[in-house]
């Protein structure tokens, strides 16, 4: 009963979304109906995201920050973004919007794993130089032995030469997708669904925990996250493929915790919670990519050289932003549903106002963070 009032909570908040976006999309219910009944009808997905749990005690509440209102006025003038926080050397500076409600992370997802496996690594669990023979990793029996010799490290660096389907590409990503066979493990650099749901695959495996759990354990409660609950996570499956999708819910003060790792050297106020020498390593630059926005890829992070910035980067405007140099950090985020058929509808039904949620929107607003140092 609770999982059919939860699909007609799920429409209910769609009818009212088409209804604000029928005139810049003309989007009607049918084609709502049709989308998420076919979609539904594809890929089976878990309960949706309530309620909030509290890892312990919670990090100081932001003293006055001096740019907090110049920033909330930008927030509120020039961007869609449905929240923000804005992190620097002694923590949270100050939040804005709706930082305490749990949101699909979208592809942040990937950079949050790539702390849990460093994490990991230092406790003897993962070897990253570990190959997908070694670990008895296949794909309905599809694998070849050139892409058994793919490496963890060539997956984090999405370096694999795997290219088989993978859940959640999108049509951009299904068009790059070079032919299989094409690139040996290590030798070509493609955004690849496939080597990020595979790393959360071997992840369970080696850890023998699951991604929400080792989440709790090892990030949420050093940091004191106040909203995060292991079955926050959910997976998405396919007949396509083995390697299930997950998904992560976070809000944005427990991603703000998430940017002040990167800031501060993987060391929260107390501890250090992800080793220093895997930051360094993570967001070190392995690969050119050719994307709009960013020029260099880390393991499951994002660099962009131009504006000495490292990303955190998900679809529909879910942002993490690292200055390293300036000990700054940013999340911003839109509203992209709390469920996983929500989150899709939003896919569905993106509109315009998109342009406001861009990685430009974001860096002005890390610009107006710098130029209060000064």
């Amino acid at each position: 009963m609770s999982g059919v009032k939860s699909i007609f909570s799920s429409l209910s908040v769609c009818y009212e979304r088409v209804q604000q976006e029928q005139n810049a999309r003309g989007l009607t219910l049918a084609s709502l109906a049709c989308s998420v009944f076919c979609l539904t009808g594809c890929i089976s997905f878990d309960s949706f995201i309530e309620g909030k749990c509290s890892s312990g005690a919670a990090p100081p509440e932001p003293a006055e920050y001096a740019c907090s209102e110049a920033i909330s006025n930008f927030l509120e003038d020039e961007t869609h973004f449905d929240s923000f926080a804005l992190v620097g050397e002694s923590g949270v500076l100050m939040t804005w919007g709706a930082s305490e409600t749990p949101l699909n992370i979208a592809s942040v997802r990937k950079s949050v794993i790539s702390l849990l496996f460093g994490i990991a690594e230092e406790k003897g669990l993962i070897d990253i130089q570990a190959t997908l023979a070694s670990l008895e990793i296949d794909d309905q029996g599809r694998l070849t032995q050139q892409e058994k010799a793919a490496t963890i490290e060539h997956l984090l660096q999405a370096r694999s030469g795997v290219y088989l389907p993978a859940i959640g590409e999108s049509d951009e990503m299904k068009k790059r997708k070079p032919d299989r066979g094409t690139h040996a493990p290590g030798e070509h650099w493609y955004y690849n669904n496939w080597d990020f749901n595979t790393l959360g695959r071997i992840f369970e495996q080696e850890t023998n925990l699951s991604i929400g759990e080792a989440t709790k354990r090892w990030l949420a409660e050093p940091l004191g996250m106040q909203t995060f609950c292991s079955e926050h996570v959910q997976y998405e499956t396919s007949d396509a493929t083995e390697m299930r999708m997950w998904r992560i819910h976070m809000s944005t003060e427990d991603l703000a915790q998430i940017a002040y790792l990167a800031v501060n050297s993987g060391a929260s106020e107390t501890r250090q919670v992800v080793p220093e020498t895997w930051i360094e390593r993570s967001m070190r630059a392995y690969s050119e990519t050719d994307t709009q926005f960013f020029d260099r890829y880390g393991y499951l992070w994002w660099i962009d050289e131009d504006s000495g910035t490292i990303w955190a980067d998900g679809s529909g405007g879910q942002f993490i932003v690292v200055d390293p140099a300036n000990k700054l950090a940013l999340v911003a985020r839109n509203h992209t549903g709390g469920s996983i058929p929500a989150y899709m509808w939003y896919a569905t039904a993106q509109n315009k106002s998109n342009q406001k949620r861009r990685p430009a929107t974001a860096i002005e607003l890390l610009q107006i963070a710098r130029e209060c140092r000064e």
